[in-house]
């Protein structure tokens, strides 16, 4: 069986967390449930339990490439189609984003992400 490289799982999490950060910048918090009551223990299903580690795991990654210096973030968030523009002419966009890549590859492993 063929196993996936950390880069390559750090990609895979870059590109989920492009689809939640699209998701979460739209609603802007917006709440998703109503308000309600219920008697006895927890209402919360495995589903629900599943979402808020999903979500706090994007949060941790979010953070990550927001620790980032500004030029990396920029092309991480270029890579995966967050903004359109790349705002540093005068740098090498590939250059960049391996070395933004790399970095974050070492905070992800930092932060057990990996």
């Amino acid at each position: 069986m063929n196993e996936l490289t950390d880069y390559q799982r750090m990609h895979v999490l870059l590109e989920d967390w492009a689809r939640w950060s699209e998701r979460y910048h739209i609603n802007l918090g917006a709440q998703t449930h109503s308000v309600g009551f219920a008697s006895g223990g927890s209402s919360r299903t495995f589903d629900d339990l599943c979402d808020a580690a999903d979500d706090q795991q994007m949060e941790v990654i979010d953070a990550s490439v927001y620790s980032l210096i500004p030029i990396h973030q920029a092309a991480i968030c270029k890579a995966f189609g967050l903004c359109a523009v790349w705002r540093f002419p005068r740098q090498n966009y590939e250059q960049v984003l391996e070395t933004g890549l790399a970095q974050l590859l070492t905070l992800f492993r930092k932060k057990g992400v990996l």
